[in-house]
């Protein structure tokens, strides 16, 4: 079997270099299929697997919505959901809402994981008559499109290739993989970009910085959701760890078993991810006219009243109170996920709380 680098070596050998979202469209499937991804056995924990309050947030919010919203069946879409745990959670914390899950017609969850598919189907079996598993873009485009669709994405982007730019005395470069003299894979500013791709791509502000990150896959997803909200109304709600004031230099993290590594060491085994940035998902919403509303992870869950369900639990059901406030301190803390994860609301309608 040929392995991941010999793949990535032969494509740069061709033409001397690779674009840095070329070189993470490579990794990133081979990872995802080929490792265990999430949980303590693998690289990263996320918010639904820290705790069940999480997803039954993400539920709450969305049947509140549809409350409030919705005279029509919904489709639920869920990208990158992981081992099912938020939609599992999203849904018992939501079947005692009168009419709800009546409305739902099909659930879609986009997983391109054979592996995590698998844990999926385990973790919704009392759901599965509903669950539709996509794994094309083109599929998804095509379920969504005529839909009144609630799409949830809890730390999808993050995951999709990026490309890189860098300005070097007013040229704006596009940072490429290459190989150095001893084989080695490294980083360099090649390919000259006009600055009207830049101010065509980025507000006037992130267009005066030297450093620039964008996602090609990331703003082919926002279309497909855009255009749906658009066309059938609906909701999107995007969850992730990210930025909002522009960074100065790249955002890129490798991490393998709960550390960070270096992204060019341990190609294919490590989760290559980066920082969000959410005033780019904003603006691109905002260009669409849709309505949004971008707070903290830390102010989304406590406005659905995450600390209220936290003392039910505590105090109705016996939960051990120790592991709940420690569940509670990771999703809402500012030292862990509370400020630095951010949460992106976006309709057609006026942003209701």
């Amino acid at each position: 079997m040929i392995s991941i680098e010999s793949i990535i070596k032969k494509d740069i050998l061709e033409q001397g270099y690779i674009t840095l979202d070329h070189f993470l469209s490579l990794v990133i499937p081979f990872y995802y299929s080929n490792q265990e991804s999430v949980g303590e056995h693998g690289d990263f924990i996320t918010a639904s697997e820290t705790s069940q309050l999480f997803g039954e947030m993400v539920g709450i919010y969305t049947a509140n919505y549809w409350l409030k919203n919705c005279t029509n069946n919904i489709t639920i879409a869920e990208l990158g959901p992981g081992r099912g745990y938020l939609m599992s959670d999203f849904l018992r914390a939501t079947k005692h809402i009168p009419g709800f899950h009546n409305s739902i017609d099909k659930i879609i969850l986009y997983e391109i994981s054979p592996k995590l598919r698998s844990y999926q189907q385990q973790n919704l079996t009392a759901y599965i008559d509903k669950c539709v598993w996509l794994d094309q873009p083109q599929e998804f485009e095509q379920h969504v499109s005529n839909n009144h669709c609630i799409f949830v994405a809890n730390e999808f982007f993050d995951t999709l290739p990026i490309k890189q730019f860098q300005s070097t005395n007013g040229q704006w470069y596009e940072l490429c993989l290459v190989l150095d003299q001893f084989q080695k894979f490294k980083v360099a500013p090649l390919i000259k970009i006009d600055s009207t791709f830049i101010q065509n791509n980025f507000s006037n502000s992130a267009a005066k910085s030297e450093f620039l990150e964008y996602s090609p896959s990331g703003k082919y997803y926002l279309e497909i959701i855009s255009n749906s909200i658009l066309t059938n109304h609906g909701l999107c709600l995007l969850i992730d760890y990210g930025y909002t004031n522009m960074v100065q230099s790249s955002t890129l993290q490798a991490i393998m078993k709960h550390k960070k590594v270096h992204f060019l060491d341990c190609i294919g085994q490590a989760d290559i991810t980066y920082l969000v940035n959410f005033s780019w998902l904003q603006n691109y919403f905002l260009n669409k006219n849709l309505q949004c509303a971008l707070t903290s992870q830390k102010d989304f869950l406590e406005s659905c009243g995450i600390q209220q369900r936290a003392e039910q639990l505590i105090n109705k059901y016996g939960a051990d109170k120790q592991k709940i406030n420690s569940q509670l301190e990771i999703l809402l803390s500012t030292e862990k996920m509370g400020e630095l994860f951010k949460c992106l609301i976006a309709n057609k309608y006026p942003h209701k709380k």
